[in-house]
């Protein structure tokens, strides 16, 4: 993602939509309450 010594341009995504698992809300949201990371508020 990054290119050393260029200002612009570096950082950005690097995907399409089409290839995050349309499960992905559902599996992330099991590991936070698996692992206890759920914010507290």
């Amino acid at each position: 993602m990054n290119v050393p010594d260029e200002q612009e341009g570096s950082w950005r995504w690097r995907f399409s939509w089409d290839q995050v698992p349309a499960d992905l809300d559902g599996r992330v949201a099991h590991l936070v309450r698996l692992y206890g990371r759920a914010s507290k508020g």
